[in-house]
C-alpha cells in the first residue's frame, strides 16, 4: 500500500530507517523541534511511556544515524546533520503520519526479515546492558 500523496523517497526513508511503529512515533516527536536536545524523560512524558522504553527507542534511532547521542551519559540525543539535510522528507513523513498512518504502518511491518540486522542488534543490546 503506497502513501497516496507522497514521494517514493518518503516510502524508502520509512522502509530503511524504521522497524517499529514506536520508533517512528519517537522520531515524529523529535522532529517537532530538530534543534533541541531531547532526553528520554521528555520523550516518555510526550508519549506517556516510561524512561527506559524511551531510552531504548532513542538508541534504536541512534543506530539508524538519524540522531546522535550527546556525550553526557544520560541518553540525551540530538539530530544528526544527515537528518537535518532531509528536512523535506521529515516534514512529508509527519504529514503522511497524520493523513495515512495505516499506510506507514504497513510499510514498516511488511518488510522482509533482516537476520543480519537482528544479529547486529543483539550485540548492540548486550553492549548497552553491560554499561
Amino acid at each position: 500500500m503506497a502513501i497516496p500523496f507522497s514521494s517514493r523517497e518518503i516510502e524508502d526513508f520509512v522502509r530503511f530507517h524504521f522497524r517499529s511503529l514506536s520508533t517512528l512515533e519517537v522520531f515524529l516527536v523529535l522532529i517537532e523541534d530538530h534543534l533541541k536536545t531531547w532526553t528520554p524523560s521528555q520523550i516518555s512524558q510526550r508519549l506517556r511511556s516510561n524512561d527506559a522504553y524511551a531510552k531504548d527507542q532513542l538508541w534504536e534511532l541512534v543506530g539508524t544515524g538519524l540522531v546522535k547521542p550527546i556525550e553526557d551519559g544520560n541518553g540525551d540525543v540530538t539530530f544528526s546533520s544527515a537528518c537535518i539535510d532531509r528536512e523535506e522528507i521529515c516534514n512529508g513523513l509527519r504529514e503522511a503520519f497524520q493523513i495515512k498512518r495505516s499506510a506507514l504502518i504497513t510499510l514498516i511491518y511488511s518488510k522482509e526479515a533482516q537476520p543480519i540486522q537482528d544479529l547486529a542488534d543483539a550485540f548492540v543490546f548486550n553492549k548497552k546492558k553491560d554499561k
